[in-house]
């Protein structure tokens, strides 16, 4: 499971590419084999979510064979956090602009050196912050 789905809020379960089911992310944990694991619950008729999907073809198409998709629904979308105003269906950046505040950061505080940045970086996170 990649860390990107850690980001996403519902969980559709497909098969036959028609969403059979949806599930609510309420914790993700790790399990002492070290794979990620999510806890959540089973959405129900009369949730908007579950009434706009289940039944519905697949909301991520991908060629994966997983049946597992995990994703924000589109009624959620908010605007980029760069300030740009575009809408942002399923996370926080339009596609690119992320680049936008890490440069801003390089170049103010650290006279433009990637370098210096990736070396303070290195000296200054902690494992509790990655």
């Amino acid at each position: 499971m990649s860390a990107r789905a850690e980001r996403e809020r519902y969980v559709a379960v497909v098969g036959d590419g028609n969403v059979r089911m949806v599930v609510e992310i309420e914790q993700w944990a790790q399990p002492p084999d070290g794979r990620r694991a999510f806890r959540g619950g089973v959405l129900s008729s009369g949730h908007r979510v579950h009434d706009a999907l289940v039944g519905g073809p697949d909301p991520v198409p991908t060629d994966s064979r997983n049946p597992v998709a995990y994703f924000r629904h589109p009624s959620e979308a908010g605007t980029c956090r760069c300030g740009c105003g575009e809408a942002v269906p399923g996370g926080e950046w339009a596609q690119g602009h992320d680049q936008r505040p890490l440069h801003g950061v390089v170049n103010d505080d650290f006279g433009g050196s990637v370098g210096r940045f990736l070396d303070w970086y290195e000296t200054n996170k902690t494992s509790a912050e990655v």
